[in-house]
């Protein structure tokens, strides 16, 4: 293309983007309307029973299978995992606790389960508490031993959390973990063993899972006119997304729910922007390091469970 048509290619592109959301904007409600969406309530005491008995179904047929001998460890584990999360929501609900004290919770023996997995590395556990007011703080400071709280007094954005934990890290690398996702065995290693084959490999991420175990889309292209007009045109899924395959591959940007970074290619871009408050921080920093002649990468064989919102999503 010449590149005095580039300008009109850009405007048109940016013409179609706008008019796909908008016309969606406008077509939402009336979407609402006609399907009768109903606003999310809480479950009642009969639907609590009969989602724990479906889920302590679930465990029992679990057990069964694992007899057969038709899973291995890790599949058991994630499925056990899963349902018993199930299981103590709807037993919190039946007793009257707060959903997001049992989330809490689970939070708390993730911390266990990171400190398990990275026995035989030197290393160091930072827990930021986003000037939060349900005790969090107070649980994480309970759990003493080698967890470092950085307690802030004002919310910041996800960026400049962490930033901030980066620039509080004492390592080589720094693994960004969100407080609603948790590390299959296994993930923090292959994630150091990438880093340690790529000396020029600035960021690396784990395959993300949801919390029914399927694998999801966590590392893309950079964003511009191509994905534009793929999104567009509904190829988004095969020509944008780029967390495929069973081998580590390079990709343009990974997402950071368990992103492990080289701690010098971070301090060498200034970290992340603070400016991104919760979204896309992530890609700007990865094309920030691209720029300075590091690169990122996407490693299927570090698994990561991302619950998206655990208190509510069960």
């Amino acid at each position: 293309l010449s590149v005095s048509g580039r300008p009109q290619i850009i405007f048109l592109t940016f013409g179609l983007i706008l008019v796909t959301l908008v016309g969606q904007g406008l077509s939402l409600p009336f979407a609402i309307r006609k399907l009768r969406l109903e606003e999310p309530r809480r479950w009642s005491d009969e639907e609590a029973v009969g989602r724990m008995e479906a889920a302590q179904a679930a465990l029992d047929r679990i057990d069964e299978m694992e007899s057969e001998g038709r899973l291995d460890d890790s599949q058991l584990k994630r499925l056990r995992d899963l349902y018993r999360a199930r299981f103590r929501m709807c037993a919190a609900v039946l007793g009257g606790e707060d959903p997001e004290a049992v989330a809490r919770e689970q939070r708390i023996a993730d911390y266990g389960e990171l400190r398990r997995e990275l026995i035989g590395v030197e290393r160091e556990i930072l827990v930021l508490d986003n000037a939060s007011d349900d005790g969090s703080a107070e649980a994480v400071r309970a759990l003493g031993g080698e967890i470092r709280l950085v307690a802030l007094e004002r919310r910041a954005g996800k960026a400049e959390n962490d930033s901030t934990l980066m620039r509080e890290a004492r390592g080589r690398y720094c693994l960004l973990l969100n407080e609603d996702a948790e590390l299959r065995p296994g993930a923090a290693a292959a994630l150091i063993a990438a880093l340690d084959d790529g000396p020029r490999a600035g960021a690396a991420g784990a395959q993300l899972l949801d919390s029914a175990g399927d694998s999801v889309p966590c590392a893309w292209r950079f964003p511009g006119v191509g994905t534009a007009l793929a999104g567009a045109l509904f190829l988004h899924r095969w020509l944008t997304v780029q967390s495929r395959g069973a081998t580590t591959r390079r990709v343009d940007w990974a997402q950071s729910s368990a992103l492990m970074v080289r701690r010098e290619a971070a301090e060498e871009v200034g970290y992340m922007d603070p400016d991104f408050f919760v979204s896309y921080d992530e890609c700007d920093f990865a094309r920030r390091l691209a720029g300075a002649g590091w690169h990122s990468l996407f490693v299927p064989s570090a698994e990561a469970v991302h619950h998206d919102q655990l208190s509510t999503d069960l």
